[in-house]
């Protein structure tokens, strides 16, 4: 009777042995899990914030993209006035210089809308 006694309280020993170390186990993992979401959440908050910089980025390009299209249409505009010019200016008769003018004037007004 003494050896079975002794032989259970030995088992519930270990069983009360084994209860703390889940007890152990499950804080840890507790612990770790509300470590990892802050980690979570700060990646996200990162990931957040470069997309906004990002966004901000590539409005920034459009932006400058359209303003250097204008600049090539107006450069491309000037070309064709300066040679519309030197035609006017290789032009010997009067009706065909007012012709030219005409057609630049109104080149220009096209361009400038």
């Amino acid at each position: 009777v003494t050896s079975s006694m002794t032989e259970s309280e030995g088992l519930k020993q270990s069983i009360l042995s084994f209860e703390q170390q889940i007890l152990s186990v499950q804080e840890e993992n507790s612990s770790l899990k509300t470590e990892l979401d802050e980690k979570i959440l700060g990646y996200q908050q990162d990931l957040s914030s470069f997309q906004e910089e990002n966004s901000r980025l590539k409005q920034e390009i459009d932006e400058k993209d359209k303003k250097f299209s204008v600049l090539l249409s107006t450069e491309a505009s000037l070309l064709n006035l300066v040679n519309l010019i030197g035609d006017m200016k290789s032009i010997s008769t009067e009706p065909k210089k007012k012709k030219l003018l005409f057609q630049g004037k109104n080149f220009l007004n096209k361009t400038m809308k």
